[in-house]
């Protein structure tokens, strides 16, 4: 038998999808753990922060000239100064904002691609649903592939080891053809 007369049955074509999508889900879900969403979070708390401080008039009172001279503390605002412009810089120069918006962007999509699978396996024929949501997640994969980390043989078994629990759950809805009909 050659490969092009082998005929794969139903079931076997669904789990295939199935792996094939969920690591997509798993890159799309890990690409929110990478260094630049840590440092667009603390940015933004501290942004905020900053904001307040500055609303309140920073410090009300003399605490600080208690603890510094009126010299050291320029000295010290002024150093604080340029390391927070120092930092606001390589921020803006690498783009941190951008990826990290659309490492959050890729998680929640992703997220979303996988309620589609879960939804999509409760049919009694998956298969035409399950097409459209493979169709979505190479979109995805098109669109965000900048800010997914890579896959590999550490994705593929997560991807079958959630495949089979999947499928267990959902297989009592299916009503598929036998193998070499239809499709």
């Amino acid at each position: 038998m050659t490969a092009a007369t082998v005929v794969e049955s139903p079931e076997t074509r669904i789990q295939l999808k199935v792996v094939s999508v969920l690591e997509r889900v798993i890159r799309g879900k890990a690409s929110a753990q990478c260094w630049q969403v840590t440092f667009y979070k603390y940015h933004r708390g501290f942004t905020a922060l900053m904001s307040a401080l500055g609303g309140m008039g920073l410090v009300q009172g003399d605490p600080a000239q208690e603890l510094w001279s009126q010299a050291n503390a320029f000295f010290v605002a002024g150093a604080l100064g340029l390391v927070l412009a120092a930092l606001l810089e390589l921020y803006k120069a690498y783009n941190i904002e951008q990826t990290a918006i659309h490492a959050l962007a890729a998680r929640d999509a992703f997220a979303l691609v996988h309620e589609n699978l879960d939804l999509s396996l409760q049919e009694s024929d998956p298969l035409p649903q399950l097409n459209v949501v493979v169709d979505e997640s190479k979109t995805l994969l098109r669109n965000f592939h900048k800010v997914m980390p890579a896959g590999g043989p550490t994705v593929t078994s997560e991807a079958e080891r959630l495949g089979k629990d999947l499928l267990d759950k959902n297989c009592r809805y299916w009503q598929l053809p036998p193998a070499g009909l239809g499709r």
